[in-house]
């Protein structure tokens, strides 16, 4: 079961393999069973909004608190990062902010995986200080291979995509993925 304070990384799953079958090819296809597809900024900010509102634990139990980040807003997707706004509020702590995260998509060379990453949320508290928030947000997975089951004529299909590479690039994050097809 996905817990709802870890991400959801089954949405970003979700989104991905709509978007493959949906959107056009970024370019026509190299020889092989490589396919491309490009997610703009619209999508993403769906998806954004999709997974909030989203509650974070800040601290300890004793010292801890709950803060609720909620209403994405304003993505730009360029030079290999994503920025947005988004509102924070206290669940215990008296505190109101719009802050402005920026994720960027890693690759894990030792687990051959792709994860979105935050790279920058910074939080200030009064009275105290800031802190940056992305030291409590892990990295979410993103899922290596895409699987879905198409409905066809003689039975099922089988539909695998395999990412291979994710960039972000002005206005759009680009996927390449190895494509194959099985009956089922």
């Amino acid at each position: 079961m996905i817990h709802p304070r870890r991400g959801g990384a089954w949405r970003i799953a979700a989104l991905l393999a709509a978007v493959a079958w949906v959107a056009p090819a970024a370019a026509p296809p190299p020889e092989g069973a490589e396919v491309q597809f490009r997610i703009g900024e619209p999508a993403l900010l769906d998806l954004l909004r999709a997974v909030t509102p989203h509650t974070i634990t800040v601290g300890t139990s004793l010292l801890g608190t709950d803060l609720v980040l909620s209403d994405p807003r304003d993505l730009v997707l360029k030079d290999g990062k994503a920025s947005f706004s988004i509102r924070v509020k206290g669940r215990t702590l008296p505190l109101e902010q719009v802050l402005s995260p920026s994720l960027m998509v890693s690759y894990d060379q030792d687990l051959h995986k792709f994860f979105v990453v935050v790279s920058s949320l910074p939080l200030r508290i009064p009275g105290v200080g800031s802190i940056d928030l992305k030291d409590y947000l892990p990295r979410v997975e993103i899922p290596a291979l895409l699987e879905n089951l198409w409905k066809s004529g003689d039975g099922p299909l089988g539909v695998n995509l395999r990412i291979r590479r994710i960039n972000i690039i002005d206005h759009a994050v680009e996927v390449g993925a190895d494509a194959s097809f099985t009956s089922a």
